[in-house]
């Protein structure tokens, strides 16, 4: 009797351990990372690492917007990425063919580690010629300007992977410490040189831009309530 409720007792616990760690897993959610580094900013450009969820397939297709929500124009926000490389986890790189103005087919997709890529502003390329003649719109653009003034519009940095926009996004902006992000998203991170930003999905995470700059502010008492502008 012992052995047979020993026994029952064992398989209770291999049950167990393995609902367990099924559940672990399974709590594990795929997501998207991305590192933008505003404290090392060269001749107006910035380094952006993505960090790709599980790829399943041989080749996978990484894109930038070509035009966005609230506006009328293709502006091919990809014309302003440069130098885009893939690696795999030993840091070897992975072949990348540019497909079109927007977008780059990287191949053993399997092994994909991580991309980078160089991102410039757009404020600088405007000739005057105006909203659809040629200028990205000002308010969906970029500018990048090194310790005073980042203008981070979220499509203009990040892109997206095939069949993976309803995958969440988890954004990593390191910036020096005298620069304050200012954007309706929250900031998961308390540190002042630091800041974290999750949302559920691709076209969640372009909703929300952020601006960098030095803080300008005032505040004041009203009925014992300190406001801040």
């Amino acid at each position: 009797m012992k052995k047979i409720i020993f026994a029952f007792a064992f398989a209770t616990v291999l049950v167990s351990c393995k609902t367990a760690s099924s559940s672990t897993a399974s709590s594990i959610k795929e997501e998207v990372q991305v590192n933008i580094n505003l404290n090392d900013i060269k001749s107006d450009k910035v380094l952006v690492t993505v960090l790709p969820p599980k790829i399943k397939t041989d080749v996978i297709t990484y894109s930038i917007p070509k035009t966005v929500p609230g506006t009328y124009s293709e502006d091919n926000y990809g014309k302003y990425i440069d130098d885009l490389k893939a690696f795999d986890k030993k840091g070897n790189a992975l072949t990348v063919k540019k497909t079109d103005e927007n977008s780059w087919s990287i191949a053993n997709a399997k092994t994909l580690n991580k991309i980078t890529y160089l991102v410039n502003d757009t404020y600088d390329t405007e000739k005057g010629e105006g909203f659809g003649g040629g200028d990205v719109f000002s308010p969906s653009g970029s500018n990048i300007d090194a310790g005073k003034n980042i203008m981070l519009n979220t499509h203009c940095f990040v892109g997206y992977f095939t069949n993976f926009m309803s995958t969440p996004y988890k954004v990593n902006i390191s910036h020096p410490a005298a620069l304050w992000g200012a954007t309706s998203m929250t900031d998961k991170d308390p540190a002042t040189t630091n800041d974290v930003f999750v949302t559920n999905r691709y076209a969640e995470l372009v909703e929300y831009p952020i601006m960098y700059s030095k803080p300008n502010y005032t505040t004041f008492t009203v009925d014992n309530m300190e406001i801040q502008i």
